[in-house]
């Protein structure tokens, strides 16, 4: 009997759209409506540019003082590193929650790769589960693809912006790959497509086809097989060195340090009921709960616990956490940062729950899906516990939202 040969794991490709330009609108919405870019008002590089600014022309990359030319009523913005920097890692923190193996390709794009086999989640389903929460949590959107490696990914992701999603499988990469334009290879930069073009070549078919004593004559012995390979669909295997570990995590840091017990219980609420709700949109449960606390000195804490049972139920997870957060501080107040990781996670279709004798036929989770679902129809922050409203002072729906900084 032969072997079957092993599956091979899907790489998704996230791409997050116009990122610089999409941070600096969802932050001042005045600039949502207008065609603006992201890089100075007169002078300087255009880092980016949102899509109205597009329509003219403007791209990353260019001079501020052409993109003036082409769009004449555009809005030129300083860049905000700290904010995007921010950006990325709360994406980041939400990748992770779907693989162990992620690995950020640059401040706005990361490959996942996922597990594979007859129980995994579908691909397509992971990817667009990844949008919904990115969407719904940063207000941002992001364009995903996927493919066999890395290559195939990314160019499933150029071919899905914006805010869309493309899966190309193993044996369509060369329908998908070979009717493309040459410049749409990833590889394929303005100079190589300009002396392809001399070529006679146009599409990446024509590049597949050419002859490959040809292509080294023209790009070298190692670039020409290079380029050769990569309109084969051959590319982009790098491994995943020094994959982190899968979990569900989210950190608040207050601009005014907690001093009382009670402030620190609203923000722990907060921040768990923040962990639950990704969980539950991401369909996992999880079974080690961590607590990090971060003092007025600029010291830091963690201790973690491991469950009975997995779970996603925010009650459940916020109980355990408290009392982590009563064995980490030994009486300690002047906490200016509070932050929730839980991992040892699974799929809940692999994961039997059984309940409880004494379980009420309607609990917690049915209120934090009924919860999830208003905020669906209505907008974060929209809905909340009864308890985070009278906590105005720390955690509430009161304090001004500079107050708050999201990790």
């Amino acid at each position: 009997m032969s072997e079957q040969p092993a599956a091979v794991a899907p790489i998704l490709h996230v791409d997050m759209d116009a990122f610089y330009a999409s941070v600096t609108q969802r932050d001042r919405p005045d600039l949502a409506q207008v065609p603006m870019w992201v890089g100075g008002a007169e002078r300087g590089v255009v880092l980016s540019a949102n899509y109205r600014a597009r329509e003219y022309g403007v791209r990353g990359g260019m001079s501020v003082a052409a993109a003036r030319r082409l769009c004449p009523a555009g809005v030129g913005v300083p860049g905000d590193f700290a904010s995007y920097s921010e950006a990325s890692r709360q994406v980041r923190e939400i990748l992770q929650t779907f693989s162990a193996k992620v690995q950020m390709a640059s401040i706005d794009e990361a490959y996942l790769e996922l597990p594979s086999g007859p129980r995994a989640v579908p691909a397509a389903e992971v990817g667009a589960r990844i949008r919904a929460i990115v969407f719904d949590e940063l207000q941002l959107t992001c364009s995903v693809g996927i493919g066999p490696n890395r290559l195939i990914a990314k160019m499933a992701a150029n071919a899905a912006k914006p805010d869309g999603l493309r899966e190309i499988a193993a044996d369509g990469v060369i329908e998908f790959l070979h009717p493309l334009p040459v410049e749409a290879l990833v590889g394929v930069g303005e100079s190589a497509a300009a002396k392809l073009h001399r070529l006679g070549v146009t599409t990446i078919g024509d590049l597949a086809q050419l002859p490959a004593m040809e292509l080294r004559h023209a790009f070298g012995p190692h670039a020409g097989l290079g380029l050769r390979a990569l309109a084969w669909g051959k590319g982009g295997q790098a491994e995943f060195h020094g994959p982190g570990s899968r979990g569900v995590g989210c950190q608040l840091t207050v601009y005014r340090d907690l001093a009382t017990v009670q402030d620190l219980h609203a923000v722990l609420l907060r921040v768990i009921t923040k962990v639950g709700s990704r969980m539950r949109a991401a369909d996992v449960l999880g079974r080690r709960l961590t607590v990090g606390l971060r003092y007025a000195d600029f010291t830091s804490a963690s201790t973690s616990a491991t469950l009975s049972m997995p779970t996603d139920v925010t009650q459940e997870l916020y109980q355990v956490a408290r009392a982590l957060c009563a064995k980490l501080r030994g009486g300690r107040l002047g906490i200016r940062r509070v932050g929730v990781r839980v991992t040892e996670l699974s799929d809940r279709s692999r994961i039997a729950i059984q309940p409880r004798l004494d379980e009420p036929e309607r609990g917690w989770s049915d209120l934090d899906r009924v919860g999830d679902q208003l905020i669906l129809r209505f907008g974060r922050g929209k809905v909340e516990r009864a308890v985070l409203t009278k906590a105005a002072g720390v955690a509430g729906s009161e304090l001004p939202d500079r107050s708050l900084d999201w990790r």
